[in-house]
């Protein structure tokens, strides 16, 4: 695989964007086979002096293809006593293999409350995608689907942060609450060390949990 990219990124005040192009050149040869034996014979055996293979796989592929992608960012703030800031932004993605155009809109909302602790609260959702790359395309035999779309996941993630001090140093607890629906997905099987993917975008889901974290200066 000889992948080659090349990427700007900008910011003006609270604005952000980028774009980036990247070409994918792949040239995959597979040549697979199962021979099983025991105590020193051939299984099947269905003819003498015939060596007989399972599960052959050949199969020779070559993948050019380009990509572009592009984004762009803008962040708020405001308030008094209360301080609330939102980011919001939009990515957009094209291959030119399965000509799929994927456009992902993201937005984050934080308070900060006026306490005598220090607390903040935050709430966020957004689209995102997973093009394939060439592994996601080919199946167990061999074949490539140039029709194959993105994995497609939307996010909700509700968080608080609480920043204080435990022995005269810094702390910070992190809580997440998530829930994430997840679409178009490829399924794969793991074959000992490797990924078997087959192809298909023939799947959803769901993934659903809470974070607990502390972070903080436990060695001073």
């Amino acid at each position: 695989a000889t992948v080659f990219n090349v990427e700007q990124k900008g910011y003006y005040k609270n604005l952000q964007w980028g774009i980036k192009y990247q070409s994918e050149y792949i040239n995959d040869e597979i040549s697979e086979w199962k021979l099983q034996d025991s105590a020193g014979f051939s299984i099947p055996q269905t003819q003498p002096d015939v060596l007989e293979l399972q599960q052959v796989i050949k199969a020779k592929n070559t993948l050019s293809s380009n990509r572009i992608s592009e984004y762009v960012q803008h962040h708020w703030n405001f308030g008094d006593t209360t301080l609330f800031s939102l980011t919001a932004g939009i990515r957009s993605n094209y291959w030119d293999v399965n000509k799929q155009l994927l456009v992902s809109p993201r937005a984050s909302f934080s308070v900060i409350p006026n306490w005598k602790r220090d607390f903040l609260f935050r709430l966020s959702a957004g689209y995102y995608y997973q093009p394939p790359f060439y592994r996601e395309l080919r199946d167990l035999n061999g074949t490539i689907n140039y029709q194959l779309k993105a994995q497609t996941s939307i996010h909700f993630v509700l968080g608080s942060d609480y920043n204080f001090k435990i022995w005269k140093r810094p702390f910070k607890f992190i809580a997440e609450g998530y829930y994430k629906i997840l679409d178009n997905l490829v399924p794969y099987e793991i074959d000992n060390v490797r990924i078997r993917y087959y192809a298909k975008n023939n799947a959803k889901g769901y993934a659903t949990g809470i974070d607990l974290k502390l972070n903080g200066e436990f060695v001073k």
